[in-house]
């Protein structure tokens, strides 16, 4: 597995726990902010 991978792994792997965290706290506008958050991530 190369660095870059990895680290997109890792940015992921983040970006799903802060997109859990959100969608729980926030119902269905969590869903919302999840998918730009993915978007900006990428």
């Amino acid at each position: 597995m190369t660095d870059s991978t990895a680290k997109a792994l890792a940015t992921l792997a983040a970006a799903v726990v802060c997109g859990l965290l959100i969608l729980v706290t926030n119902g269905e506008h969590g869903i919302g902010w999840f998918i730009m958050a993915l978007v900006l991530i990428w």
